[in-house]
């Protein structure tokens, strides 16, 4: 998709500050296949990052498909 395109898509329903509907979104996916390499990478990284009190409240799912 091109910029224009994105543009037409994020139209809000009701008024409000440009700021949320120009922001970045890291849910924005290409149709792509991850490396299986990549992806445990970043789920051992995942794994090992610090959390709120050392709670360690992980759970991880992975569905491919």
């Amino acid at each position: 998709m091109n910029e224009k395109e994105i543009q037409q898509l994020r139209q809000p329903d009701h008024e409000i500050d440009p700021i949320f509907i120009n922001r970045w979104s890291p849910r924005s996916f290409l149709k792509k296949e991850v490396p299986e390499e990549v992806l445990m990478r970043v789920f051992e990284a995942a794994r090992w990052a610090p959390s709120a009190n050392n709670s360690q409240p992980w759970r991880f799912i992975l569905a491919r498909t």
